[in-house]
């Protein structure tokens, strides 16, 4: 407003309302939200056949938040939708495997409070009919760099040596690049999309669109972030 109200910056100000416009427009618009993220998930495709696990004997899934849902009395701490899709193709993949270990990954979220997101993830997974002895939990983590860090452990304490990592499409690319500042170079498999409706090649804005923008936004930032502090390998 005051670049508005004041004549010298008052062409400025209209410009960078229209800039701003323009952009929100765009990063609500699916079809040019999903050429952004194109740029962090074409190297990465599902798992289809067990010739491409190579020699892993572990599925790592990394956590994608939690809801917390609270009543009168009580509360419930369930895996957001996100997470649930990592969970499913992590049990996907470990029938297709045989009988690998499988790692949920997640601590408790800071803002949030309550049990660890592994907890959750490892109730879906024995609902799934992953058997509990099968099941090692990484519950001290709060995000990707940190998991990054204290799975390996984890991983040489059962003479893991090589694993699949499990997590969505449009976090894959930082999650890789993180493990690999640590010496890891799993086999990737993302998760389903939480996006792609009937309309994602409607130009309008939309809530999908600003949820997909937001997410890949999210990504884009957090790999620079990474990249600066020397936490991930490209």
């Amino acid at each position: 407003m005051v670049l508005l109200s004041w004549r010298p910056t008052r062409r400025f100000g209209h410009v960078w309302l229209i800039l701003l416009a323009v952009g929100y427009w765009l990063l609500s618009s699916m079809p040019f939200v999903s050429l952004l993220a194109a740029r962090l998930t074409s190297a990465y495709q599902p798992i289809t056949s067990v010739s491409q696990v190579q020699d892993a004997t572990a599925v790592v899934v990394l956590g994608g938040g939690n809801t917390i849902i609270r009543g009168r009395a009580a509360r419930l701490d369930l895996p957001s939708e996100d997470t649930a899709n990592r969970v499913l193709e992590g049990a996907r993949i470990y029938r297709l495997m045989g009988n690998p270990w499988v790692i949920p990954s997640g601590g408790i979220s800071s803002h949030r409070g309550g049990p660890p997101e592994a907890d959750a993830m490892r109730d879906l997974l024995l609902r799934l009919g992953v058997p509990p002895d099968r099941i090692l939990l990484e519950d001290r983590s709060r995000d990707t760099h940190q998991e990054a860090v204290l799975i390996p452990p984890i991983l040489a304490a059962h003479q893991i040596h090589q694993f699949v990592l499990v997590t969505s499409p449009i976090h894959m690319r930082r999650a890789m690049g993180a493990f690999r500042a640590t010496g890891m170079h799993p086999v990737p498999a993302i998760s389903t999309s939480l996006y792609g409706s009937d309309e994602s090649w409607n130009m309008a804005p939309s809530g999908e669109g600003i949820q997909f923008g937001a997410a890949v936004m999210h990504e884009y930032v957090g790999w620079l972030y990474y990249w600066v502090r020397g936490w991930l390998v490209p």
